[in-house]
């Protein structure tokens, strides 16, 4: 017994399909409705379905199997397999299809269910589709498979291998399965020969193991698709670290922008790995991200950074002519201007030292309006007075002259000619010596006369 279908759009072409094979192979078709629903003749209007699709199902029913080969032009037969819910015929337009069937020539994919019962055949088939790229193969597969415990178990081993080679799809259809990314673990057994030795003992055996491969890797898209899933509560600092070492910066900016990464992750991130300038703003755009950690320990690194890059500076006017790299002085400004800084906090923290510092670094602290000279240490005013160029204490004693601050820069210049005196300018080792007259003695950048000049330019008697 045969269907007889024809299609008005295509010069009444007419065709005849097996009727036992089409509703054994494809009950839940277009085609299978229509010919329970109206009789063994009918047509189809629609002009996405072609003759040349009609023949290629003809062909399948007639051989009760799928073709070796795609046909050529099975791209465009697409819409018409969409429109007549014929989803198996999808599995043609996967590249991986025509080597499947080369390696497989026994299975008949549209009796894959007693394959399928075969728990060591499944996970071999899935593991095959999975390598090979097949996503759509695989979620054919996965659905077509026994539901029972054992089976979800190895749903659960292979899910971390999914996500290990950046299969996506893949991913996402097991998730829909039920499987807890969080437990999930990765048979070793399926480690390709690309795998990484070095990270073996450190992604073995967490949490969240799916996820730290698909860092590791670079696979953003399944991070984006773990991270969505309501069972991963909390991503770690390891993630971070494994998303960095991938070299994608986009699959670190998904793990360090999700609500998901604590902030404790962020900030030890950030203090360990020495985040680069794209990084730390990404971290500030975070409000978990606490820039103020462990006494503004981020702005203090990366101010001593500079202080010994431009400590080479033969004299005075050379400093602000000393390179540094951009990143380092742009994340040491978006620090000190983050709002979440107090200024004057991150500045005492800063000089428990002298530091030779630039003008471009120095002045915009004091012309911050959030910046008070009288909170400043004797530090900070040793530095200014002695070691910085002379345009920024013009700048501060224009901005500040108060008894206090006037008192400080009095005694800052004492200090160093005391310095000078006993030690002489010409010794230097230490750039962060504890000791004050040490310390100014051997990097004093200034001349007392210099320095005397500007304060009585300024009024201040000493």
């Amino acid at each position: 017994m045969s269907v007889t279908l024809t299609l008005p759009s295509y010069q009444n072409f007419t065709l005849q399909l097996p009727k036992e094979a089409l509703l054994k192979f494809f009950p839940e078709s277009l085609l299978a409705q229509t010919a329970q629903d109206y009789g063994d003749t009918f047509e189809m209007t629609n002009p996405l379905i072609t003759p040349e699709a009609l023949r290629l199902i003809q062909s399948i029913l007639l051989q009760e199997n799928l073709p070796a080969q795609p046909p050529p032009d099975i791209y465009l037969m697409l819409p018409a397999v969409h429109y007549l819910n014929l989803p198996v015929l999808n599995l043609m337009a996967e590249p991986y299809y025509a080597l499947f069937r080369a390696l497989r020539p026994e299975i008949n994919l549209l009796d894959i269910k007693p394959v399928l019962e075969d728990l060591m055949m499944y996970h071999q088939l899935l593991k095959e589709a999975i390598s090979g790229s097949a996503p759509v193969l695989a979620q054919y597969y996965i659905e077509n498979a026994p539901d029972n415990l054992k089976f979800q178990s190895e749903n659960a081993d292979i899910f971390a291998f999914a996500a290990y080679l950046g299969q996506t799809e893949i991913v996402s259809v097991l998730l829909r399965k039920g499987i807890n990314p969080v437990t999930a673990q990765l048979d070793l057994n399926d480690r390709n020969v690309e795998y990484r030795e070095a990270f073996k003992y450190r992604v073995n055996g967490v949490d969240n193991q799916a996820l730290h491969y698909a860092c590791l890797y670079g696979n953003t898209g399944v991070v984006q698709v773990l991270l969505a899933s309501d069972k991963i509560t909390t991503v770690t600092r390891q993630a971070l670290d494994r998303a960095r070492n991938s070299d994608n910066f986009i699959t670190w900016y998904v793990v360090a922008i999700n609500p998901k990464t604590t902030g404790e992750a962020l900030n030890s991130y950030a203090q360990d790995m020495d985040a680069s300038l794209i990084e730390l703003r990404v971290l500030l755009s975070r409000p978990e991200f606490n820039p103020t950690a462990q006494n503004y320990i981020f702005f203090r690194e990366k101010v001593e950074w500079i202080a010994v890059e431009v400590d080479s500076a033969p004299t005075v006017d050379a400093i602000d002519r000393i390179p540094i790299f951009p990143d380092i002085l742009s994340s040491a400004k978006a620090l000190y201007f983050d709002p979440r800084t107090e200024p004057n906090h991150a500045l005492r923290a800063l000089f428990e030292k002298y530091y030779v510092l630039p003008s471009y670094l120095t002045l915009p602290w004091i012309t911050d309006a959030r910046f008070d000279g009288s909170r400043m240490t004797y530090w900070w005013f040793g530095s200014m007075v002695w070691l910085w160029p002379l345009t920024v204490l013009i700048e501060f004693l224009r901005r500040f002259r108060t008894p206090y601050s006037n008192g400080e820069i009095i005694s800052a210049y004492q200090y160093g000619l005391q310095a000078n005196v006993k030690y002489g300018p010409e010794r230097r080792n230490d750039v962060y010596s504890n000791h004050a007259i040490d310390g100014l003695a051997r990097y004093s950048r200034n001349t007392p006369e210099a320095v005397h000049a500007i304060l009585e330019a300024n009024g201040i008697q000493v």
